[in-house]
C-alpha cells in the first residue's frame, strides 16, 4: 500500500493526538500516586473534618472520587490512543474517511468532553474542599505543608506516607486542558463531518 506523503495536516493531528495522551497521562498519574495514600488507596480529594485529637490529626476521607476520575482519565488515555491511531492511519494512507466514520469519531469525542468536564469539575472541586478542611481546621496548618509532612497508612504503621499538592494541582489543569483540548478535537470532527456530508458516501 502506498502511502501518502507526511504534510502538515497528518504532523498537526499527530501532535494533537500526542498532546492529548500526554495530558491524559499527567491527570491520570497524577491522581493515582498523589491524592491517595495507604495500601487502601484513600482518596485525598473531599477529605473533611480535619482536626487535632490525641495529639494528632484525624480526618474523614471516604469519597470514591478519586476512583471515578482516575479511570476517566486512564479512558482518556485508551481513547487517544485508539482513535488517534485510526485518524493517522487515514491520514499517512491518503484513504479519506467515509462521513460515518467521521461522525462517529465526532460523536465518541463529544461524549468524552462531557465525561471529561464532569471529571476535572470533580477533581477541582475535591481539591478545594480537603484544603479548606485542611486550613480551616488548624490554623496553623497550610495545605501544601500537610501534604509535605505526609499521612499516616491506614494499615497502623507509623511512617508517614508523602503527597505533592503540587502534582496534584497539576493534574487538575491537565483536566481543563483536556477539556479544551478535546473540545477543538470533537469541534473539528464535526466540521469534517460537515464537509464530507456533501459527498454521497
Amino acid at each position: 500500500m502506498k502511502l501518502a506523503s507526511l504534510d502538515y495536516r497528518t504532523v498537526a493531528w499527530a501532535a494533537l493526538y500526542l498532546i492529548l495522551f500526554i495530558l491524559a497521562g499527567i491527570f491520570t498519574g497524577g491522581l493515582y500516586f498523589q491524592a491517595q495514600y495507604g495500601s487502601a488507596s484513600v482518596c485525598l480529594l473531599f477529605v473533611d473534618d480535619y482536626r487535632g485529637q490525641d495529639g494528632s490529626w484525624t480526618f474523614q476521607a471516604s469519597s470514591p472520587a478519586c476512583g471515578i476520575v482516575i479511570g476517566i482519565g486512564a479512558l482518556g488515555l485508551i481513547l487517544a490512543f485508539l482513535l488517534g491511531g485510526c485518524a493517522l492511519y487515514f491520514l499517512v494512507t491518503g484513504q479519506a474517511r467515509a462521513k460515518r466514520v467521521i461522525q462517529a469519531f465526532a460523536l465518541v469525542a463529544t461524549m468524552f468532553v462531557l465525561v471529561m468536564l464532569v471529571a476535572a469539575s470533580v477533581t477541582t472541586a475535591g481539591v478545594n474542599k480537603t484544603c479548606t478542611a485542611i486550613e480551616s481546621g488548624a490554623a496553623d496548618k497550610s495545605c501544601e505543608n500537610t501534604f509535605n509532612k505526609g499521612f499516616y497508612a491506614v494499615d497502623g504503621s507509623n511512617e508517614l506516607e508523602s503527597k505533592n499538592l503540587g502534582t496534584v494541582r497539576a493534574a487538575v489543569s491537565a483536566g481543563w486542558l483536556l477539556v479544551l483540548g478535546w473540545g477543538g478535537y470533537a469541534a473539528a470532527e464535526w466540521w469534517n463531518w460537515r464537509v464530507a456530508s456533501q459527498r454521497w458516501w
